[in-house]
């Protein structure tokens, strides 16, 4: 079969952007070495999403006596939580095929030979023009990568192959991963130790919005390890972890004692091929290359947007990719959603700005769902134009969406997973 698209890489880019050619009426194959869905359906998004449900289900239980309901919680049956997984897994997974349904799927390792041709399992596939979307793999820093086949020591992606919960969790990087998985393992009753090397959780976000959640989890019991560097960790039956912090004015030594280890520490492409504004390969005519495969903001939402666009610009839809809002959500306790600049940012350009804050603990419906917690931070030119919506808040990687629809109507990118890509294609 002949084909006018191969599509190097079945994850949330690659899948979005072959329903899309699909339905524009071209033969297009995928190539996936792994699984139909990539990291996000089958080791990320999706798999920690359903298991922070469960976590708030947790965190509601234990404050369900404020309501008039007396629950005791006898226990956590983590193994069935991890079932669930699974069963949602499977259930996206079908919905996945569903949409492209057409596509030739085929499993092995894809190589560019030249702009028009791929080899895989030993066949080569001629075509007009490639995609790469080889997504992103996660980073253990060189020094530890000794430990990388300690069975007690994971990463962001194989923490869902840990079928028992431990009674303790070092937790190496307190990025968007490392601080949502803090708070679902925190809500499981696990002891939760987070270590930061730089000056705070989540690096790059809105000190406002960083301040309460550190709050939050200094009152959850999750302990925090900010601008701590790591001088070794030792294993004998348990791991120790020797770190030297300088939150206060003088470095102190510190040992960490956990039982089991997630490395949180950021995540590289699998690739070393850039692209341009079009996404055209620097490297090749008909070669381009979308989601974390390319520079950028290492998200699904962004993945999915790039496997629209290039679809789209491939048929001829769009005569060059357009400039959308790009929102980003992190799925903390509460959640996390922003756009557009920071006031860090503003400060460090010099800008002439506004800005604005209202908190939800003022808003009637916050009290009636005992989710105070939480702001809105609005960032305006001296003007009036809106240059930046950051939000935390219960619910806020849906809430997010109502600005950026005011700001862009429906020129924004939903975050994924959200409720709002419901409207996607249909308003």
């Amino acid at each position: 079969m002949g084909h006018d698209i191969v599509i190097i890489g079945g994850g949330a880019a690659g899948c979005t952007a072959a329903a899309y050619l699909i339905r524009y009426g071209y033969k297009v194959a995928i190539i996936e070495k792994n699984e139909i869905g990539g990291v996000c359906l089958n080791r990320g998004c999706i798999p920690t999403k359903t298991l922070r449900k469960t976590a708030e289900i947790l965190f509601n239980i234990k404050k369900s006596d404020k309501f008039g309901i007396q629950l005791e919680l006898k226990n956590i049956d983590y193994k069935k939580s991890l079932d669930r997984v699974k069963e949602v897994i499977e259930i996206n997974k079908k919905g996945l095929l569903k949409k492209i349904e057409g596509v030739e799927i085929i499993y092995g390792k894809g190589e560019i030979i030249d702009d028009r041709s791929v080899r895989v399992n030993d066949q080569i596939l001629e075509c007009d023009t490639i995609i790469l979307g080889t997504g992103s793999t996660p980073l253990i820093p060189f020094k530890f990568e000794g430990l990388k086949n300690n069975p007690s020591v994971y990463n962001s992606e194989t923490i869902f192959q840990m079928r028992e919960l431990p009674s303790s969790i070092s937790i190496i990087g307190a990025g968007a991963a490392g601080c949502e998985l803090a708070f679902i393992f925190n809500a499981f009753g696990v002891k939760v130790q987070l270590i930061e090397s730089c000056k705070s959780i989540l690096p790059g976000i809105d000190s406002d919005i960083v301040n309460i959640i550190r709050r939050k989890m200094i009152k959850n019991g999750i302990i925090l390890y900010e601008k701590t560097e790591i001088d070794n960790i030792a294993y004998n039956g348990y791991f120790k972890i020797s770190a030297s912090s300088c939150s206060t004015d003088d470095k102190k030594e510190c040992s960490i004692i956990s039982d089991t280890i997630l490395f949180s520490t950021g995540r590289k492409k699998n690739t070393e091929i850039d692209r341009d504004s079009n996404y055209r390969a620097f490297k090749y005519k008909n070669v381009y290359i979308i989601g974390d495969a390319a520079n950028g903001p290492m998200t699904a939402a962004r993945a999915i947007f790039e496997g629209r666009e290039i679809a789209g610009f491939i048929a001829g839809k769009n005569d060059k990719i357009k400039s959308h809002i790009l929102i980003d959500g992190i799925y903390t306790f509460p959640e996390i959603a922003y756009f557009g600049l920071q006031e860090e940012t503003c400060k460090k350009e010099g800008r002439d700005y506004i800005v604005t804050k209202r908190f939800f603990r003022t808003i009637s419906r916050s009290h009636c769902e005992d989710e105070t917690e939480g702001m809105l931070k609005v960032i305006k030119s001296k003007q009036g134009d809106i240059l930046g919506v950051a939000i935390v808040s219960y619910n806020a990687t849906e809430l997010i969406h109502i600005p950026a629809a005011i700001l862009k109507r429906n020129k924004y990118i939903s975050l994924h997973p959200s409720l709002a890509e419901i409207f996607e294609d249909m308003i």
